[in-house]
């Protein structure tokens, strides 16, 4: 499992890269028409690195439901490790009792999803821009503790 740890400035590069909007699971790098990546304020948002690798955005963190956002993207590597290594940090370190994330409906990653303990909650018809074409996609939801 890959070692998040904290943004710093000099990792803009790869998050400028990798990151292709507040998608679950991302691989292969931003293209021309990617949103601009978050901003790491620390306190709504949080940004972990892979350096060289990829990076995991938490963000809409809502401190006293304990939920938030997550997305993760790689430009090469297993995007599966990354989500995983991701959760772990959402869970143990930041205490969070549930994330959610998007996905395009159909994606092949969804499977992934599912074995990591992700749920399908709706989907949204025209919710992502993907390939010039609005496709609909998925909310889907991992509970992260017990209580």
């Amino acid at each position: 499992m890959p070692e998040l740890r904290g943004y710093r400035t000099r990792d803009a590069g790869l998050l400028a890269t990798a990151w292709q909007g507040p998608l679950l699971m991302a691989t292969g790098g931003a293209g021309p028409f990617a949103p601009p990546p978050p901003e790491p304020d620390g306190h709504w948002c949080r940004v972990l690195v892979v350096p060289d690798a990829g990076v995991a955005v938490l963000d809409r963190i809502d401190h006293v439901h304990r939920t938030a956002r997550l997305s993760v993207a790689t430009l090469d590597a297993p995007v599966v490790d990354l989500l995983a290594a991701a959760l772990v940090v959402a869970g143990e370190r930041l205490r969070l009792r549930q994330v959610i994330g998007v996905l395009p409906t159909g994606d092949e990653q969804q499977t992934a999803a599912a074995a990591l303990g992700f749920v399908a909650e709706v989907t949204i018809p025209e919710h992502v821009w993907r390939d010039g074409n609005a496709v609909p996609a998925t909310i889907w939801r991992a509970g992260l503790d017990d209580t």
